[in-house]
């Protein structure tokens, strides 16, 4: 856009720019730069503008991550995880495959009831803080998609073998006893 701009192809160009100070604070701008040019037309010089958009910006990402993310357990939602198997099935390459394991558990529904709604949060936040310990470092993403329903996607499975080792997985972050407060919780799915 700059060479353009300087060889006269064009009038101006505006970017977001992040600039990086020493002790590493990201600030992010918004650069505009304009064409000046003499009586007859020909580039003399440039103008530019720089505006700090830092706090837009971390508004705007904020936003981002609350429209995809669950606010209960942190994890992408059901709209970050139908969009990431939209984009999935928009270019696959040839022979792409994935895998999906479906997650549901047994029993949440009596806790909900028997212990109170705050506690059936808290073993929520908790299984889901171990589904993303166990199978996101594997490359899988792990949704909530609501309730006590959790997905998680293989991209790029190899094949069923991998599909049944990462439902595995999922099973073995589930075996011991959830610590809830007082009470241990065994949560199955």
């Amino acid at each position: 856009a700059y060479g353009d701009l300087i060889s006269g192809k064009r009038e101006y160009f505006q970017v977001d720019k992040p600039y990086y100070r020493r002790d590493g604070e990201v600030v992010w701008t918004h650069l505009t730069v304009s064409l000046i040019r003499d009586a007859d037309g020909i580039p003399k010089y440039q103008v530019a503008m720089l505006e700090d958009i830092t706090d837009r910006y971390r508004l705007q990402e904020r936003l981002r991550h609350q429209a995809t993310h669950d606010p209960l357990t942190g994890l992408p939602n059901r709209a970050a995880f139908f969009e990431r198997l939209e984009r999935l099935f928009e270019e696959p390459e040839p022979g792409a495959r994935f895998g999906l394991c479906y997650v549901d558990l047994d029993g949440f529904k009596v806790v909900n009831d028997s212990l109170g709604h705050d506690m059936g949060d808290q073993l929520l936040t908790a299984v889901a803080s171990r589904l993303d310990a166990a199978l996101t470092p594997l490359g899988h993403m792990v949704a909530r998609l609501g309730g006590d329903e959790f997905v998680v996607l293989l991209e790029n499975c190899r094949g069923e073998q991998e599909a049944v080792a990462a439902a595995k997985t999922v099973l073995a972050a589930l075996a011991k006893p959830v610590i809830v407060g007082d009470p241990k919780l065994a949560v199955g799915a």
